[in-house]
């Protein structure tokens, strides 16, 4: 009665007999998928030898034959230590119990959660037989890696029928069930094997299983015979139906077993060149390649190669959190431009003294050179600029969020708990599509079994930093492919690329390798390492992973264009002044091409200053000496500076060189004419081609063309 008054859910007798509905995936062309781990593969619990039964039954509930569904002393205990710490965290649940919650409720511990859960389990218990009971939760049950129910589990981790199980593999499955990650036998197997002991020492003192197969068992190593591990469960598949859990607030159990259908933003076709590409990959190591649609963040194809699931491990990311953290919150933020020059050199800030990848210093750079060939001394500075307060900012705002973070160090990638794989190439979405960034998504669409949509994707896209710091940021990406650490994709030949590459290390040994690149329509990231974090040999961003997503590029059709807003503009530079001083100022509009170079700029944020160099001219001084019948004459010229060497006989001026070098000094020998005439020779100099006012000559040097002398 008073219970009754809680209830918000009856019994479906559907999710618990045969769980005849099937989950429906399908793609972007509403065309449906179909995937082998979803088929489901029942078993009836006849077909098992007893002892599969009994480690279940030892492990979860030793009761299940005897109470009606409510172990009522588990349950008093549960709300003692509830109560006592203030919240619902205890279980107490027997096998029908976790039957109902595996099939009709959410994950979330709640009082009202826990009433329905209860109501449930009496009318399931009514409803079902006991027998009919433990088949649907044998079938039903999460075991890890993707895997529900023990057909699937025991194809999965040992390549056999559950009916072919022995004693001690029995136990394994019946171990993994109570934390499938902490007991994995992949993962964790020492932890595993403690878990599958404990486990045959309760079959054992229940009369399960005899002295010499306890002790046989006990003996017995994990001899796993792993299927599935090419794509295992990163597969596009598994996390569509992982964020359709979220947006439903469901288990995932529930949804795979619950009819529903799923309509994702899956490109078949670059679904299937992308897995061909990961399948063919020489490495030896765990990798995984998303493509994403650059407007919306819809996923268009992801896959993975491992044992493990790749996308709920958080990754180091190296260098690929530069431009998110550091260069474009500075270019937003008006505290750079992307020529502004830097100086890559030893620096120490508060014991803090990084090196660049190469353990060299370069000196002089401008942003975009930094950026592009990846320096981590510049990345540095710029983040003690720019602040580790407002650095965190921009990685909220771009779905990075940096909690534990507050060193340097951060510029570089070395973060206490890494970044998710598909949530930092979605950063790069952002640079393409105009400062704007949406939450990434698999799924367009959810209809329930009765064909009702209950979901549909609409756009959440936000303006994260402007269109002009988008821009510059692709422009300076693009340069790493032309000259930086991004050389690999240069044959393929495509104006409209930008690229950024990443490699993580630990204690100098690499464990993460990345690249991210994007043209306007499509960002490509990809990923190799290890799960354990092991070193991943000699393997860098811009060797292996650039040459993994080079061939998904390969596959990628884009003509389009990077939209220039009209507020960027192209400005000429003093070549002389940067080179000189580290200053950028503007280059009169009359100067040589030699000594300006162009530049784009936000127009909100550009040198406003004209070079002064081109006004002063340092005079030059021509000097010689007389070498037998000819005269040397040497000065020493400045590189910015045009200069014209004449010689003036019977008043014909004769042009003898142009010199525009910094050979220093200058050097020429003339010979004598030998006509005994008046010769002079002088210099004309200037900077610009058509500022002969500003022409100046030396005084002249006048000799006889005879005597030289």
């Amino acid at each position: 009665g008073l219970f009754k008054s809680f209830a918000s859910k009856n019994l479906d007798k559907n999710l618990i007999t045969a769980l005849n509905t099937e989950i429906e995936l399908y793609d972007k062309d509403n065309n449906l998928m179909h995937d082998d781990n979803y088929i489901k593969q029942r078993i009836n619990i006849s077909d098992l030898p007893p002892y599969v039964l009994d480690a279940f039954i030892c492990t979860e509930d030793k009761d299940f034959y005897n109470h009606n569904g409510i172990n009522y002393k588990s349950i008093l205990r549960a709300i003692y230590v509830n109560l006592k710490s203030g919240s619902y965290k205890q279980g107490g649940s027997t096998i029908s119990q976790q039957l109902i919650k595996n099939t009709h409720l959410s994950n979330e511990k709640t009082l009202t959660r826990k009433i329905d859960e209860m109501l449930l389990t009496q009318q399931l218990e009514k409803e079902f037989s006991k027998d009919e009971i433990l088949q649907s939760y044998l079938n039903v049950i999460y075991f890890g890696q993707g895997t529900f129910g023990i057909e699937q589990a025991s194809q999965k981790y040992f390549s056999k029928s559950a009916k072919k199980l022995t004693i001690a593999e029995a136990a394994t499955l019946a171990g993994i069930i109570n934390s499938p990650l902490n007991y994995s036998p992949i993962s964790n197997k020492e932890a595993c094997i403690n878990r599958r002991n404990i486990i045959l020492n309760k079959m054992y003192l229940a009369q399960k299983i005899s002295k010499p197969e306890l002790d046989a068992a006990l003996k017995t190593d994990i001899d796993l015979l792993l299927t599935q591990t090419d794509l295992g469960n990163n597969n596009y598949n598994q996390l569509a139906i992982s964020q359709a859990s979220k947006i439903l607030n469901m288990q995932e159990q529930e949804i795979i077993l619950g009819g529903y259908k799923i309509y994702t933003n899956q490109d078949k076709t670059l679904q299937t060149q992308v897995e061909q590409i990961i399948k063919q990959d020489p490495t030896l190591c765990d990798k995984q390649v998303v493509v994403l649609d650059n407007t919306t963040s819809n996923v268009l194809a992801y896959t993975g190669k491992s044992n493990f699931h790749l996308n709920n491990k958080k990754l180091q990311p190296g260098s690929i959190i530069k431009p998110i953290i550091v260069y474009a919150p500075s270019l937003e933020e008006k505290l750079i431009t992307t020529s502004t020059p830097i100086l890559d050199d030893k620096i120490n800030i508060d014991g803090y003294s990084p090196q660049n990848y190469d353990k060299e210093y370069h000196g002089w750079v401008t942003i975009k050179e930094s950026l592009a060939k990846s320096y981590n001394i510049p990345a540095v500075k710029l983040l003690n600029n720019l602040g580790i307060a407002k650095a965190k900012q921009y990685a909220k705002k771009f779905g990075i969020p940096l909690q534990n973070d507050n060193g340097l160090s951060m510029a570089l990638g070395g973060l206490t708990t890494g970044v998710n794989f598909i949530d930092i190439a979605n950063c790069y979405t952002t640079f393409a599509n105009g400062g704007k960034l949406s939450t990434p998504s698999f799924v367009k669409c959810i209809k329930n079994k009765y064909g009702r949509t209950i979901y549909t994707q609409t756009n959440n896209a936000q303006q994260i930093i402007s269109k002009e710091t988008a821009y510059l940021m692709t422009d300076m990406l693009k340069e790493s492919i032309s000259s930086g650490t991004a050389k690999k994709l240069t044959s393929l030949n495509k104006t409209n690329l930008a690229s950024k590459t990443g490699t993580a290390s630990n204690k100098q040994i690499n464990t993460d390798i990345w690249n991210v690149s994007y043209t306007p329509k499509y960002t490509i990231a990809t990923w190799l390492g290890n799960n354990k974090d092991a070193p991943i040999d000699n393997f860098t961003g811009g060797n292996q992973a650039t040459l993994l997503a080079k061939n998904v590029l390969e596959k990628i059709e884009d003509d389009s264009n990077f939209v220039k807003p009209k507020t960027i503009e192209e400005i000429y530079i003093s070549t002389i002044d940067f080179q000189e001083n580290n200053k950028l100022m503007l280059a009169p509009d009359d100067t040589l091409d030699r000594y300006k170079f162009k530049a784009l700029f936000s127009s909100n944020n550009k040198p406003t200053i004209w070079s002064k160099k081109y006004e002063d001219l340092p005079t030059p001084t021509l000097n010689y000496k007389i070498v037998d019948d000819c005269i040397e004459l040497f000065f020493n010229p400045k590189s910015y500076v045009t200069y014209e060497l004449y010689r003036k006989e019977n008043n014909i001026e004769h042009l003898v060189d142009t010199i525009n070098s910094s050979q220093n000094p200058y050097k020429i020998k003339i010979k004598s004419s030998g006509k005994n005439k008046p010769v002079e020779f002088y210099l004309k100099y200037y900077i610009s081609a058509k500022s002969s006012k500003k022409s100046q000559k030396t005084v002249p040097i006048k000799l006889y063309s005879t005597k030289w002398s």
